[in-house]
């Protein structure tokens, strides 16, 4: 009488790993796109509390110009957003800014803040942007107005409800 071993054989067990690392890499880039979701709606988020601290700034000072910079952050004219704001609420603008940064891709231009003089020289109007994870920008203006799209949404470069040219 011959003894049989029950067991799986190699080959059922190169299956079985096969089928796994499969589900697995679907299962993880699934959450990958999560992520950028996640990031991409924290940092428009966060614009709109700058919004908010900007029009706070301006009912204290009659002026955006406290919670200026007017430069990019992140391989622009400075490195972080340490010295970008100034104010009451200076404090919690740097935070935000901070967090954007974070948020955001690997880029030059990480993050924009303007208070504007030349045309707007009252500075009365101001625009935050910032690049998200899927490489469009997003923008939140003294206006009210919102985007989010490419930098050139056709009419020019940065025209854009909320943006620089249009805030």
């Amino acid at each position: 009488m011959k003894i049989r071993n029950k067991g799986f054989t190699l080959i059922e067990l190169l299956v079985v790993i096969a089928i796994i690392s499969l589900l697995s890499s679907v299962v993880l880039a699934s959450l990958n796109s999560a992520r950028a979701k996640a990031r991409t709606t924290a940092i428009k988020m966060e614009l709109s509390q700058l919004a908010v601290l900007a029009n706070l700034s301006y009912n204290e000072y009659s002026t955006y110009s406290h919670l200026q910079a007017g430069v990019w952050v992140n391989g622009g004219t400075v490195l972080d957003c340490s010295a970008m704001f100034s104010g009451i609420y200076g404090e919690r603008a740097r935070e935000i800014c901070a967090k954007i940064v974070k948020d955001t891709i690997l880029h030059p231009n990480t993050f924009h803040s303007g208070v504007f003089s030349g045309p707007y020289s009252t500075n009365n109007n101001f625009a935050f942007m910032a690049i998200l994870p899927s490489g469009e920008y997003a923008c939140a203006g003294s206006s009210g107005g919102r985007y989010v799209g490419p930098s050139d949404p056709g009419g020019g470069s940065w025209t854009g409800k909320g943006c620089w040219a249009n805030p």
